[in-house]
């Protein structure tokens, strides 16, 4: 016979003294499973022994009202629920590195709920970092699925009626954005595209009755239909920024407008411009915002954050398109001004066409490697300046037209979504109106200007060249011997190979390039560097390798001083079409990234040296942000990325002078003792 007890002792044993389902049997001498069958027939709820033991060391504490509103708000914006449990869900909430402070800021709201864990750090497939941290399971969380989670999130009139001032502002914090740039007035909006139609009117008129915040509801057109946003209509602008601007965090007060922050942006804004003049470029000259920036020397962008400053209202969608229709060709284009054209025009176009399509396209001519002597002697001699303004080293094609000469490719090949030198030569008409335009625009009639042309032709955009003079000045700015041996994995079409022999510090050079063709053509530039090497007895060696660089790296274990390269911008430019190619291989640019990039900077961490360098040059694009990508991948392999800007040269007709454009090189120095976390 089982020795029974009655139900309040029992849960005297469990609740009171949190003793598990063990200890009480062993206590009055049965089985635990029969203590568990008891409080089931009792109806005494189970304890996790996780919970008891928070219970032990302090209690489960209870959540407090504004906790409570924090976590409500929080659920519209970023954070989930979580769990398998039948009884119980958790909280979850993260965000990006640059939310870190936000997030603290939460967790420190809601540390008494939080797991002993705090917050945590997560890397995604990307290299991306991810702050988060999780509450404990509770009974609360649970009811508050049951209330949302129907079966997906979804918001019910009841939800939204428990929303408080902390509420709304911790749903704007996640998922809100301010405007500064919204036509005539700024606006604040709420990303609830995943949530209904119905439902973001039923939050519009819960807002109205609960906040006295009017919201219209935006319809957005995507690929998978229409979706919606609120988006705050501007009478309602200062009410708002009452309710939430008292629990903003430091961190996110760039999403709160103020006086006193439009104040300071004026004060330290390093272009000053005043209103008076900027209303009259913009109203009484109707000047677009692209030709005031030009105008100033500065971006388009500064431009906009001072009408905004200024409360200079934009033109409407019909006066900026009179506007435009009334501006000439030249100054749409940033063009010289020059003269209607002419016939006397037309027949030097009509001359350069017959005898450029006669002789055939206008290659460069390679010439002995004795003729390249005296640009490699002034190279050596060659040292650039940094730009006073951006600290960016200033730009040089010295030594460029011994790459050039021997690169015919270089027309041959084509940027993505642009055509090729050679295929608009092809072109009848399109070779005829190149013509046309680099006379007119660039006030130019000779065979080298129309070749320039071509690369540039109406917006066309060519292959670049890596200029060697770049190389060299980071290779002597580096801490490093004299006795360097370096690798370039994506060695291109040579500028590495004269940056490194010119720099002098570089003994050995190797490089790796699966095209043909560059390695065809990098082969006869080393032909060059060897005569020069021989002629002043220089101590240099180069070797090249045509294969890609994953073939090399799994292939050989060599040990280098220095990795200097520029990998594939993945399908920006395009050299070959074969599989040989890393964006053939690697269709999306996250798995480019991920399988290809990210693997090759590995690759070269683990190639180098102790105290060697890993230097990479390369930049964002319309498209990838390539350079933040890869900087802070470098940052995390290394422990250290210092950034390195140089200026580009601006094409005379077909670019805005007074705009300066710039690529990068992260440079990044292994350490003996960094461990990779």
């Amino acid at each position: 016979m089982v020795k029974k007890i009655d139900k309040k002792s029992l849960e005297d044993f469990y609740n009171t003294d949190l003793l598990s389902d063990k200890e009480i049997g062993k206590k009055i001498g049965v089985h635990y499973n029969t203590i568990r069958n008891l409080r089931k027939e009792y109806g005494i709820k189970s304890i996790h022994p996780r919970e008891r033991e928070r219970i032990k060391k302090g209690g489960f504490k209870e959540i407090t009202d504004r906790q409570m509103s924090i976590i409500l708000g929080s659920l519209l914006g970023d954070a989930c629920l979580k769990g398998r449990s039948k009884n119980s869900r958790s909280f979850h909430i993260s965000h990006s590195i640059k939310q870190k402070e936000y997030l603290e800021w939460m967790y420190e709201e809601l540390k008494s709920l939080a797991t002993d864990s705090g917050i945590m750090e997560y890397f995604d497939k990307r290299g991306y970092v991810t702050y988060y941290f999780n509450c404990s399971a509770r009974k609360e969380f649970k009811d508050i699925w049951d209330s949302m989670y129907i079966p997906k999130k979804t918001v019910t009139k009841d939800y939204l009626d428990k929303l408080t001032n902390i509420s709304i502002a911790t749903w704007y914090l996640d998922d809100g954005s301010y405007n500064y740039y919204a036509k005539n007035k700024s606006e604040f909006r709420f990303a609830t595209n995943c949530f209904s139609e119905e439902e973001h009117y039923l939050m519009k008129e819960s807002l109205k009755t609960n906040f006295d915040l009017n919201f219209r509801v935006d319809h957005i057109k995507r690929a998978s239909g229409y979706q919606c946003n609120l988006v705050l209509c501007n009478d309602s602008d200062e009410d708002f920024i009452k309710i939430v601007s008292p629990y903003v965090p430091p961190s996110m007060m760039y999403k709160i407008p103020s006086e006193e922050r439009f104040n300071f942006l004026l004060v330290n804004m390093e272009t000053k411009i005043t209103k008076e003049d900027l209303e009259r470029y913009y109203w009484d000259e109707e000047k677009s915002q692209q030709e005031i920036s030009s105008l100033l020397n500065t971006s388009k962008s500064v431009i906009r954050k001072y009408m905004h400053l200024y409360k200079i209202p934009k033109r409407s969608k019909s006066e900026s398109q009179k506007v435009r229709k009334g501006l000439s060709r030249d100054a749409i284009t940033g063009a010289f001004q020059k003269a209607e054209w002419t016939n006397d025009d037309e027949e030097k176009a009509l001359g350069i066409y017959r005898k450029m399509r006669g002789s055939g396209f206008p290659y460069y001519e390679s010439q002995d490697p004795s003729s390249y002597c005296s640009i490699l002697e002034r190279l050596l001699k060659k040292d650039i300046e940094k730009d006073s303004d951006s600290s960016a080293y200033r730009f040089s094609s010295s030594g460029m037209k011994i790459i050039r000469d021997f690169c015919p490719q270089l027309f041959t090949m084509n940027r993505k979504g642009s055509l090729s030198p050679v295929q608009i030569y092809s072109d009848k008409d399109m070779f005829l109106d190149c013509i046309r335009r680099t006379i007119k625009y660039a006030d130019k009639d000779s065979i080298a200007a129309v070749r320039s042309g071509l690369k540039t032709y109406r917006s066309n955009k060519g292959i670049s060249n890596f200029p060697p003079i770049w190389a060299k000045t980071v290779i002597n700015d580096l801490d490093s011997s004299n006795n360097i041996k370096m690798l370039d994995y994506s060695s291109g079409f040579g500028g590495r190979l004269v940056g490194a022999y010119t720099s002098g510090k570089v003994k050995e050079y190797l490089g790796i390039d699966p095209c043909k063709n560059n390695y065809d053509s990098v082969t006869k530039i080393g032909e060059v560097v060897d005569y020069h090497s021989n002629l002043s007895k220089k101590d240099f060696s180069w070797e090249l390798k045509n294969i890609t660089a994953e073939e090399y790296f799994e292939k050989f274990d060599e040990k280098f001083d220095l990795v200097l390269t520029s990998p594939p911008y993945f399908d920006l430019e395009v050299y070959e079409n074969d599989k040989s190619q890393s964006y053939i291989k690697h269709n999306s640019y996250e798995d480019w990234l991920n399988n290809w990039h990210h693997k090759t900077l590995d690759s070269s961490n683990s190639a180098l040296n102790n105290n060697g360098y890993c230097c990479v040059f390369i930049s964002n694009n319309k498209e990838n942000p390539l350079l933040d990508d890869t900087k802070y991948y470098m940052e995390k392999i290394f422990g250290n990325c210092r950034v390195q800007g140089f200026l580009l040269p601006n094409v005379e007709y077909n670019r805005n002078k007074n705009v300066k454009r710039l690529d990068y090189c992260l440079i990044s120095k292994k350490y003996e003792n960094y461990k990779i976390i």
